[in-house]
C-alpha cells in the first residue's frame, strides 16, 4: 500500500509564498522539508502576467474607456435600437474578423 502514494521530488519542488507586502512581512518561515532536502521560499519572483489592477477593472474605470474606444458613429446614433443593432455589429466584426 505504500507504494501507491504520490512522492514529491525535491530536486524539482520550490516553495512560493502569496500575499500582500504586509501579509508577507508577518511570516517568518525558514523553508519546508521534503525528503532530505529543506526547501525554502523564492524571493522575489517573477511578474506572473497582470497588467492592471483591480481599480483599473472597475465599472467606474472601465466603462468610460469602453464607451470612448466606440467608433464615433456608434455613440452619436439618436435612439436606443439602432445604438443596440450598432453596438451588436460592431462587436461582432471585432470578435469574428472576416
Amino acid at each position: 500500500m505504500s507504494q501507491d502514494k504520490l512522492l514529491m521530488n525535491d530536486a524539482k519542488t520550490e516553495l512560493l509564498l502569496i500575499g500582500t507586502r504586509q501579509q508577507l512581512a508577518k511570516i517568518t518561515i525558514d523553508g519546508i522539508t521534503v525528503g532530505h532536502s529543506v526547501i525554502a521560499p523564492q524571493s522575489p519572483v517573477r511578474n506572473l502576467g497582470s497588467l492592471s489592477t483591480l481599480g483599473d477593472r472597475s465599472f467606474y474605470m472601465a466603462a468610460p474607456k469602453l464607451w470612448n474606444d466606440l467608433p464615433f458613429f456608434i455613440r452619436n446614433v439618436s435612439s436606443v435600437n439602432a445604438f443596440k443593432k450598432a453596438l451588436k455589429t460592431h462587436l461582432f466584426q471585432k470578435a469574428f474578423p472576416s
